[in-house]
Order: C-alpha cells, then sequence, then structure tokens
C-alpha cells in the first residue's frame, strides 16, 4: 500500500510529466512527444483511431508537423491519481483544447473540445514514468476538427 506522502509525491511527479508533454505539443508541434510514452503505448482517440506504440505516435506527430503551422494550447485540470499497483498508475484528468491551423491570432474563444482523459502510466527500470495509454473521451466539441491522421497512413488504425 502506498504511503499518503508517495501518492502526493506520485501525483505530483504525473502531473507535472503531462504538463510538459502538452507544453512539448504546443510549443514544438509534438516532435518530441513520443518520448513520453512505452514502447507498446497506445494513444485511442475514440471513435475509431489508435496510434499504437512510439513509432505509431511519432508518426501521427510528424504528419501534425508536415501539415504545417497550427496553433495550440491544450489546457488541463482537475487531475487524479486512481488505481495505483506496483509498477502501474491510472489517472484521469481534462482536457480543453484550444486550436487551429496557422499563426495566431486566431478568433474564437471557446475550445474545439473537451475531453475526459484517462491514462496509464507504467514505472521504467530506471524509476521513471511513461504513459503506457491515453484515452481522450469527448465530452464537447466544436465545429474545428481536431488533428487525425487519414485513413490509411502508417502508425495508425483506424
Amino acid at each position: 500500500m502506498m504511503t499518503a506522502a508517495d501518492h502526493m509525491h506520485l501525483v505530483r511527479l504525473l502531473e507535472l510529466q503531462l504538463r510538459d508533454y502538452w507544453h512539448e505539443v504546443d510549443s514544438n508541434q509534438g516532435r518530441a512527444a513520443h518520448l513520453f510514452y512505452t514502447d507498446d503505448a497506445l494513444f485511442e482517440v475514440p471513435p475509431d483511431t489508435v496510434y499504437s506504440g512510439r513509432e505509431g505516435i511519432a508518426a501521427f506527430y510528424r504528419y501534425r508537423v508536415a501539415r504545417g503551422p497550427r496553433t495550440a494550447l491544450h489546457v488541463i485540470n482537475n487531475f487524479r491519481l486512481g488505481e495505483t499497483a506496483p509498477g502501474e498508475a491510472a489517472a484521469t484528468w481534462y482536457l480543453q483544447l484550444f486550436a487551429a491551423d496557422g499563426h495566431p491570432p486566431h478568433s474564437g474563444t471557446q475550445p474545439i473540445m473537451v475531453a475526459r482523459m484517462t491514462d496509464l502510466h507504467r514505472q521504467q527500470p530506471d524509476g521513471g514514468w511513461l504513459c503506457a495509454r491515453r484515452r481522450f473521451d469527448t465530452m464537447f466539441k466544436d465545429g474545428i476538427p481536431i488533428t487525425t491522421m487519414p485513413d490509411g497512413t502508417a502508425g495508425a488504425q483506424q
């Protein structure tokens, strides 16, 4: 059983890692985002998109960069550590995505998506933690589409 101090430390560690991940995506178009995932990770965007493995996730972010300039702000809140087991930790949190193609400034003041996120993290042999599964469950969406790879593109299962 995890002590309260260990629980608080893990909450802070995983939340800071999550903030670092979305900072990488928003400020560097995700060029190094795949490094936050395990080799066998799943990045799930229901209803029918799954990027499999670190390489599949890297392929998605390469596709995103190749599309051209995109302004994105991934605002995260209400991070909660759920069930833990030795070497594994589940978490939920909420994502508000503000995004548009091109350079800022952009019109619009509401997010294009609000999602409940579910993550599974695994502790690595070096003691660090990586995301093994990230699932988006969209609760609200606007008319602006989120970025996904087209059908048949390497790295995605659709």
